[in-house]
């Protein structure tokens, strides 16, 4: 049940200021400009874009860009404007190493060569202050398939515009049932999956995801807000369930 930071003696005020990162003492800072005893005024940064690694040693290191980034000694936070990159986190590594120092609030969020679970992810969406509009993951490890919902039904993503799997031990089934799940009840949704290969190379795949009832058709249904894109070339198979089309473009 929340306390109402009011009510909270000064002294116990003071207490909670020196418990709290750097980053949480700023917010508090923000929902309470005014209140005594949450001194000294956090000072925070922008900066473009983060690189989180762990590197062999199981140590953190950062990068802003082609630079090493050292934190300073001042606590300073550090507030991610644009680019969000996470290497190397293993199901050991918490999301606290990436929250302590620093707000994020990125368009673009990258994971590679991770091990991505349900635990992590809840603890860092709700930290995400902006909407995203990429999410990348690149030779990623996904064991749950609650992940995908998770991701796909945080607030932080509900103006994504590109989802990127790419080599990823991961369910898609799980990733296009969560994004019909959270977004499809909009009119105006529509999503693009985009293949390197030749449509005959991935028939079998596609239909164990779509199901296998298409039909060929010359040109997008007209009339129809709502369908699901597959795109390479120029014929497209819709499937019509319950009046959802699902379009898939193929060679």
């Amino acid at each position: 049940m929340p306390y109402p930071l009011e009510k909270l003696p000064y002294g116990l005020r003071r207490r909670l200021r020196e418990l709290t990162t750097p980053a949480e003492a700023n917010a508090l800072q923000i929902a309470a400009p005014n209140y005594y005893g949450l001194l000294p005024i956090q000072r925070v940064k922008s900066i473009d874009q983060v690189k989180f690694v762990i590197n062999n040693d199981s140590i953190l290191l950062l990068r802003n860009g082609n630079t090493r980034m050292n934190l300073p000694r001042d606590n300073l936070v550090f507030r991610i404007c644009l680019k969000l990159y996470i290497n190397n986190f293993m199901l050991s590594d918490g999301s606290e190493l990436i929250l302590e120092r620093f707000q994020l609030a990125p368009r673009i969020v990258k994971f590679k060569d991770c091990v991505i679970d349900s635990t992590f992810i809840q603890s860092l969406v709700p930290c995400l202050e902006q909407q995203v509009s990429r999410l990348e993951l690149n030779n990623c490890t996904i064991p749950e398939r609650k992940t995908a919902h998770i991701i796909c039904n945080a607030k932080a993503f509900k103006l994504l515009r590109n989802l990127c799997l790419i080599h990823c031990k991961t369910s898609l089934n799980s990733w296009i049932d969560g994004f019909l799940d959270a977004k499809a009840q909009n009119d105006n949704f529509q999503m693009q999956i985009y293949i390197s290969v030749p449509f005959i190379q991935v028939q079998s795949q596609l239909k164990a995801l779509f199901g296998s009832h298409f039909t060929c058709l010359s040109e997008r249904p007209k009339n129809q807000q709502k369908y699901y894109v597959l795109s390479f070339r120029k014929m497209k198979y819709v499937y019509d369930d319950d009046d959802v089309f699902y379009s898939l473009d193929g060679s």
